[in-house]
C-alpha cells in the first residue's frame, strides 16, 4: 500500500514494528506466525526469507514437498491472514490466531466438499526424460538448498540426441537466494554454460513451471526473478535455435541427483565429454528405457 502511495506510513498496521511487505504481512509478522502455528504448517528460516507469495508456494511444493491438501491449507491460510489484515486496515478488530485458523480451515472444508468429484481410476505413468532430435542438445537444470551450510547448489546436464552427456556443471553459492530465484539462476547458468560449450541449438528443460512460463512469456514475471529472466532473454539471440520445455520432477532425475553433489563441491566443478559418476546409472537407465520403448 505504501509503494502504491495509498498510505504514507510503510509500517505494518497489525504489529507496527516492521515494513509492511507482502512477505511480512503473510508469514513474517509474529501475528501471522501465530496463525501458521495454529493450522499446523511448520515454517523455517528459508520460508521466512521468501519475498513474494509465489516464492512461498514454490518452496512449499518443491522443497517442503507438501501434499496437495497442505498446499490448499497454505493458500487458504494466507488468504485468511490477508483478509483479516484488510479488516484491521479498515478499522475492524484483529481476530485471534485460533479464530483465524478455524475460519480458514472451515472455508477450505466447504470448498473441498462443494468441489468433490469421484475420479475414475487411472494407472499413473511416470514422466521420463526424452531425447532431443538431432542436431539439438538438451540442457536440464536444477537447484538444491543446503540449509546447514547456508548454501545453494546449481546444476546443469547437457546431453545429445543419443542421450550421452556432453557436459555437466555443478556450482555452489552462498548468495541468499529465495527458492524461485534459485531456479531462475539455474536457467541463467544453463544458458551461459551451453553457449560456452559451443552448443548452438538447445532445448532448455526444467521442472520449475514458473520459470518455464516466464521464459515462454506465458505469465507475468514475478518481481523476484524479473531481472534474472530479462538477463537470460538478452543472451538468447546468440544461439541459432532455442526451445524451452517443462518436465515433471521424475523426468529431471539426472539434474536433481547431480544437485546433491554440489554439497561436496568447493565452488564449481565442470565435466566435458565425461559423465559424473553420481549420475552414470541414471543416464544409462534413461537411454536403455528409451531404446526399449522404440
Amino acid at each position: 500500500m505504501y509503494r502504491r502511495q495509498v498510505t504514507q506510513d510503510s509500517r505494518c498496521k497489525v504489529c507496527g514494528n516492521a515494513e509492511e511487505t507482502t512477505g511480512h504481512v503473510l508469514w513474517q509478522c509474529h501475528h501471522a506466525k501465530e496463525v501458521w502455528n495454529e493450522v499446523g504448517l511448520a515454517k523455517d528460516h528459508v520460508m521466512d526469507s521468501c519475498p513474494e507469495f509465489l516464492d512461498l508456494l514454490w518452496y512449499g511444493c518443491n522443497f517442503k514437498k507438501w501434499s496437495e491438501e497442505d498446499i490448499g491449507l497454505m493458500v487458504m491460510t494466507a488468504w485468511g491472514i490477508w483478509t483479516n489484515w484488510n479488516e484491521v486496515r479498515h478499522g475492524r478488530s484483529r481476530k485471534p490466531a485460533t479464530i483465524r485458523a478455524r475460519w480458514t480451515k472451515n472455508y477450505l472444508e466447504q470448498y473441498l466438499t462443494a468441489n468433490h468429484e469421484v475420479q475414475p481410476y487411472r494407472e499413473s505413468v511416470e514422466a521420463v526424460w526424452q531425447l532431443p532430435k538431432p542436431p539439438w542438445y538438451k540442457a536440464n537444470m536444477d537447484s538444491a538448498t543446503f540449509e546447514q551450510q547456508k548454501e545453494v547448489g546449481i546444476e546443469v546436464v547437457i546431453r545429445d540426441h543419443h542421450g550421452v552427456v556432453v557436459a555437466a556443471l555443478s556450482k555452489k553459492s552462498t548468495a541468499p537466494l529465495g527458492a524461485l530465484e534459485m531456479e531462475a539462476k539455474a536457467m541463467e547458468e544453463a544458458v551461459e554454460f551451453a553457449w560456452n560449450m559451443g552448443i548452438r541449438d538447445c532445448v532448455f528443460e526444467s521442472d520449475a513451471q514458473i520459470v518455464m512460463n516466464a521464459m515462454l512469456h506465458l505469465t507475468e514475471l514475478p518481481s523476484s526473478i524479473a531481472n534474472i529472466i530479462a538477463g537470460v532473454v538478452s543472451h538468447l539471440h546468440r544461439f541459432r535455435s532455442v526451445q524451452f520445455s517443462h518436465v515433471p520432477c521424475t523426468g529431471n532425475k539426472v539434474a536433481h541427483t547431480l544437485a546433491q553433489y554440489a554439497r561436496g563441491v568447493s565452488s564449481l566443478h565442470a565435466w566435458v565429454e565425461e559423465t559424473p559418476s553420481c549420475i552414470e546409472n541414471l543416464v544409462t537407465q534413461d537411454v536403455t528405457f528409451l531404446s526399449c520403448s522404440e
